[in-house]
C-alpha cells in the first residue's frame, strides 16, 4: 500500500477499528466447515482449494473431499485424475490436483505425514506461500500473525482511503 494505516492512527482509533470490524463480523459472518476445525490438515484443505473460486463453491464438496482424502497419506496416493474429477467444479483442476498430489507427498515425505506448524517449514511446501502458512498457523494453532488478503485490502482502501501502487494489490 502506498501509506501504512499504523503510521496515521493513534492506539485508540486502532482499537475503535478493531472493536467496529468485529462487531460488525458478528452479524455478518458466514459460516464454513474450515472454521470450525483447528486441524491444520484441513485448514491447508480449505485453502488450496479457495484459490481463484468462491468459499461458496468449495463448501459445496470440502466434506465430500476429506472424507475420501482425510489425511496427506490418502491424499499422496491418489490419482491426479480421481483428484481433479472431485474438485471439478471449482475449475482449474488439473493444476490443483497437481498440486495437492505435491502437497499430500512432500507433507510424507518431508513431515513424517504431520502438516508442519513453522512458517518457513510450511513454506517449502509446494504452493504455499505467506498467506497460506499464516491462516494455517492463525487458525490451527492459534498465533497471532496477519492475514492480508484481497477481501483485507478492499477494507483497508475503503475504511482509510489508502491506494495501492499495485494494479493487483497483495
Amino acid at each position: 500500500m502506498q501509506d501504512e494505516p499504523s503510521k496515521f492512527l493513534t492506539g485508540h482509533q486502532k482499537r475503535e477499528f478493531a472493536e467496529r470490524l468485529l462487531k460488525w463480523w458478528q452479524t455478518n459472518k458466514r459460516d464454513f466447515p474450515w472454521r470450525r476445525t483447528t486441524d491444520s490438515y484441513r485448514i491447508l484443505i480449505a485453502e488450496l482449494l479457495l484459490r481463484k473460486t468462491t468459499a461458496k463453491q468449495v463448501s459445496t464438496l470440502y466434506e465430500k473431499f476429506l472424507s475420501k482424502y482425510p489425511d496427506p497419506k490418502m491424499l499422496s496416493e491418489a490419482s491426479e485424475r480421481e483428484l481433479e474429477n472431485i474438485i471439478r467444479p471449482l475449475g482449474m483442476e488439473h493444476k490443483r490436483a497437481v498440486l495437492l498430489k505435491e502437497i499430500g507427498s512432500g507433507i510424507i515425505r518431508k513431515y513424517s505425514g504431520q502438516v508442519p506448524t513453522s512458517k518457513e517449514n510450511l513454506m517449502e511446501l509446494p504452493g504455499v506461500g505467506s498467506y497460506v502458512a499464516n491462516a494455517i498457523l492463525c487458525f490451527a494453532h492459534g498465533l497471532d500473525v496477519p492475514l492480508v488478503d484481497t477481501n483485507a485490502i478492499r477494507v483497508f482502501q475503503r475504511v482509510f482511503g489508502f491506494q495501492s501502487k499495485r494494479r493487483r494489490p497483495k
